[in-house]
């Protein structure tokens, strides 16, 4: 997991993959529609999505085997818990979608940490995450983007 400022994400991308997503992330702008974008073939895309946080325990644990996700607030806060994804039992997995959810069986978060506007929090494959989480428990509405990057690439 990397946890760092949105305006340095550009040097964690792969080289070849950089202007591609320097010029979504310059597009970025809180009234962007949801839905699916284009940034590179399917090696790199992103999505913008919306909804209200929730309580930790109403949260569901996910991971994928193909795409790191790069997940970001537009706007509102949003806490992501991530965990080791070895040590978790896996529930349901969708290859066609590169989805699959988990289940803690009691294992603590290895990190949390609160994607406010202007921050980023990079998830590899063999990383669980739990969005959505509710960092002040107001479960206040979060915009949000998901830049979705190979692993293959990093």
């Amino acid at each position: 997991m990397i946890h760092d400022k949105l305006e340095n994400l550009i040097r964690y991308i792969p080289a070849g993959k950089r202007a591609a997503v320097q010029d979504f992330l310059e597009k970025l702008s809180e009234d962007m529609e949801e839905g699916t974008y284009g940034i590179d073939g399917s090696d790199v895309y992103a999505k913008i999505m919306s909804y209200p946080t929730k309580e930790r325990e109403r949260c569901a644990i996910e991971a994928h085997d193909l795409y790191c996700d790069i997940q970001f607030s537009l706007t509102g806060e949003e806490g992501i818990s991530v965990y080791p994804r070895e040590l978790l039992i896996q529930r349901t997995r969708d290859p066609e979608t590169d989805f699959m959810t988990l289940e803690s069986g009691g294992i603590m978060p290895a990190a949390t940490v609160c994607n406010r506007k202007g921050y980023f929090t990079l998830i590899h494959p063999w990383e669980a995450h739990r969005p959505q989480e509710s960092p002040d428990g107001t479960c206040a509405a979060v915009k949000k983007g998901v830049i979705k990057i190979k692993e293959s690439l990093l």
